[in-house]
């Protein structure tokens, strides 16, 4: 690892160190005519694009997508420094389900003129529980990289697409990857973070422009990532952008969303969504009475999570956009692929061996295990927290859960066999 990153790093532009001091921009991201058409044809010809796959994982009609997290550090013992821990991770993946679900504990705080439009999007984020290879992963969702510190350097969007990504990425049809690192800047800016637009050059009629499947994913500076109201880590403590919303705005345009600001007109949808007020400028900061065209019928959607407003005023998605971001679920190359991905499920072979019941489940269940020989096991909850633990001697074991919340449960059970990862809902 440490070989080619040297290589890597020695065809880089230093930047000064003293730009860590300047303001920082929310989203590198703004849109060009070219791919502006390309998303008004997408979005105007929806319904002539496919369909979603017939073996789509849906629970619900709920979308759920696998991901990986790779985290580049100094060296720093695991939770220190740039090497940030998996507490911070799980609990950023805590902020998207919330936010993508409208179950942010915010949600009461949309101005009344939106509460009608606010929507759950139906779409949800979970650790991925194996690499590349099949193997369990040690760490849900979580792949760590030991780096050389450069003095003076700073990673841009080019250097990341054109050197880290294509070296480290997984494949971006089972993973949504999204890469940890110290440093970015974005149109000679310090960013926060930014995101690949889906790839759409494949379908008919669009321009032949779209990011490479090497690159394909998110990035995120590793003091941006989670919610200080969840994980009380130093990086997070102070600043306007510490609550997890950044990745949750990057997470839209992942998913085709645009800047409700990307037309700069009080008279054209800037983001082809006519639940989201024109407004003719980007909003900072949280002034909720703000109203930037004087024609709307209502104040500005400052608090839409696709503005520039700080992660505390931010708090609704529109049903326009979940409408938008499930059409690219459906029907978007790497995107649709993704509800199909078993990479947090168990492996083919041994699914049939281990049995889970009743499920869903109401305060106690059981696990019967037929072709090999029960070891051990593990239950986690979404997040990829650990909730217990211990050794299996039979084969049928009856377990309880007493005290623990209703939701969504992975058990991990240890055969001689292998390693099997079952789902269980908790009512």
């Amino acid at each position: 690892m440490k070989k080619w990153i040297a290589l890597v790093w020695f065809s880089m532009v230093a930047f000064s160190m003293a730009a860590q001091q300047e303001a920082e921009t929310r989203c590198g991201f703004y849109l060009s005519p070219e791919s502006r058409e390309k998303m008004a044809y997408f979005f105007d010809n929806a319904d002539k694009l496919g369909q979603a796959p017939a073996n789509a994982r849906t629970e619900n009609v709920v979308y759920r997508i696998p991901l990986i997290f790779h985290v580049f550090h100094y060296g720093e013992p695991v939770g220190t420094g740039t090497n940030i821990s998996a507490a911070q991770i799980y609990s950023q993946i805590e902020v998207l389900n919330e936010d993508f679900r409208r179950l942010n504990p915010d949600r009461t705080e949309t101005l009344p003129e939106f509460q009608s439009v606010a929507a759950d999007v139906g779409i949800e984020f979970y650790p991925a529980a194996y690499d590349s290879a099949g193997r369990l992963l040690p760490e849900r969702g979580i792949r760590r990289y030991r780096i050389e510190r450069i003095p003076g350097f700073f990673w841009t969007n080019e250097t990341l697409d054109r050197d880290l990504k294509p070296q480290t990425i997984w494949d971006p049809t089972r993973y949504l990857n999204v890469w940890v690192i110290d440093s970015l800047r974005l149109n000679n800016r310090v960013g926060l973070a930014y995101a690949q637009f889906p790839d759409l050059s494949g379908l008919q009629g669009l321009p032949q422009q779209g990011g490479l499947a090497l690159t394909d994913g998110l990035v995120i500076r590793y003091n941006r990532i989670g919610s200080y109201n969840k994980v009380r880590v130093t990086q997070l403590e102070r600043g306007p952008y510490n609550l997890g919303r950044t990745l949750t705005h990057e997470m839209g345009h992942f998913l085709g969303l645009l800047h409700p600001f990307d037309q700069y007109s009080c008279t054209t949808d800037g983001d082809f969504c006519p639940d989201t007020p024109p407004t003719n400028t980007e909003n900072f900061r949280c002034n909720l009475s703000t109203r930037y065209c004087t024609n709307a019928p209502t104040p500005t959607m400052i608090q839409n999570y696709m503005d520039f407003t700080d992660d505390f005023c931010m708090n609704i998605f529109t049903q326009c956009q979940a409408q938008r971001m499930r059409r690219i679920m459906e029907v978007s190359p790497r995107r649709r692929e993704l509800l199909t991905s078993t990479v947090g499920l168990e492996s083919e072979e041994i699914r049939p061996e281990v049995r889970l019941y009743p499920n869903p489940a109401q305060g106690n269940f059981k696990v019967a295990i037929t072709g090999a020989q029960a070891i051990g096991y593990q239950l986690y909850d979404t997040m990829g927290r650990q909730i217990a633990t211990g050794s299996l001697t039979d084969n049928e074991v009856d377990f309880l859960l007493e005290g623990n919340p209703k939701g969504l449960y992975l058990l991990q059970i240890h055969t001689s066999k292998g390693t099997v990862l079952k789902r269980l809902m908790v009512k």
